[in-house]
């Protein structure tokens, strides 16, 4: 009897210890496709899967990643809820540019309370539904570029995002917009709407945005005439610029083309994303200099070298992680140290 009641204990150890160190790789482990690293700019615990051959979004990824980069993939559906499933609830940045997506759901992106920035460029989308990023709250950078959404355009807003700072639809084949489709984007300061099929705007498409900082129409077949110079007033009495208009050349100079302006993208952490060149980003992080990752808290600096970032899979684990760890190794330890000690113990006479 002692004897089976030792194996069912030590069974149920090794199941603790098993349970313990397993949760513990899973959350530090990093896909062997994909490169894991601490960005040391923004301090976002970071997964770059860039140009990969990736097909979907289940990548056995850590669960703590907060920048996530899957561009240049052949990626074609985004389910509903499917990175809320794969527990990939605390995403900050996500960046799919240059895949195959044609479907996106409505609740593709639901439980990302966190997300701030989206960047969908260079993809197929024929529509987006205005309420595809209503749950994400603290949203403050979308991407739509390059993607063929002009095609259909129906009445109504375009996005229904009140956290919406930043809108990129460069090069979308859009001929014009409904007076409504900016209606439900108050927070809205730019608006990239350069390199379309645009020839004209109605200023009433841009009433709701009291506090729009600049809208960017280069590249549009637009002529210098009255519909452009009221829309140049129309912002010029908010405080507001425009970003391409050939009104702004001198009228022998008018019929050049203009160089289009650099459209900046900010979000609220106030990082800068420079657009994706097409190349893997893999070698910005395997090459072996030293970089210093540091701590805002409590300035514990150490330096450490990005190849070693990347073969230990560094996470920063949360401290109370530890602790837990470290007591149940203890308590399971201890109670091992002592059925055995009885166990072993010579019986009395």
């Amino acid at each position: 009897m002692t004897s089976s009641f030792m194996l069912s204990y030590l069974n149920l150890l090794a199941a603790i210890l098993l349970s313990v160190t397993g949760g513990l790789a899973e959350t530090v482990r990093c896909p062997r496709y994909c490169v894991c690293y601490l960005n040391t700019t923004n301090y976002m615990r970071s997964v770059s899967c860039v140009a990969r051959r990736l097909d979907n979004i289940d990548l056995s990824v850590p669960r703590r990643v907060q920048s996530l980069d899957l561009s240049n993939n052949s990626i074609s559906v985004l389910e509903d809820r499917g990175f809320q499933n794969l527990g990939l609830i605390e995403i900050l940045r996500l960046v799919m540019r240059h895949n195959s997506l044609r479907t996106i759901g409505l609740h593709s992106f639901s439980g990302l309370t966190y997300l701030q920035s989206v960047d969908l460029a260079a993809n197929n989308l024929y529509q987006i539904l205005p309420w595809t990023f209503h749950e994400n709250s603290n949203l403050k950078f979308v991407s739509l570029s390059g993607n063929p959404l002009g095609h259909v355009v129906s009445s109504g807003p375009f996005l229904d995002v009140p956290s919406l700072e930043v809108l990129e639809l460069s090069n979308c084949n859009f001929a014009h917009f409904p007076q409504d489709a900016f209606s439900a984007l108050p927070s809205l300061k730019r608006l990239d709407i350069s390199q379309n099929e645009i020839i004209s705007l109605d200023i009433y498409s841009l009433q709701f945005l009291y506090i729009l900082e600049e809208v960017d129409v280069t590249k549009n077949p637009w002529p210098c005439n009255t519909n452009l110079k009221n829309l140049k007033e129309f912002l010029d009495g908010r405080s507001s610029r425009l970003i391409g208009s050939s009104c702004d050349l001198p009228e022998g100079l008018q019929q050049i083309e203009m160089k289009p302006a650099k459209f900046e993208k900010i979000i609220s952490v106030g990082i800068a994303y420079p657009e994706y060149n097409g190349s893997s980003s893999e070698e910005d992080y395997i090459n072996d200099e030293e970089i210093t990752v540091q701590n805002k808290t409590d300035c514990d600096c150490k330096t450490v070298t990005k190849a070693g970032l990347i073969n230990n899979d560094y996470f920063n684990l949360p401290p109370m992680l530890l602790i837990l760890v470290s007591f149940k190794l203890g308590v399971c330890v201890t109670l091992f140290v002592g059925y055995f000690w009885m166990w072993c113990k010579p019986q009395k006479k």
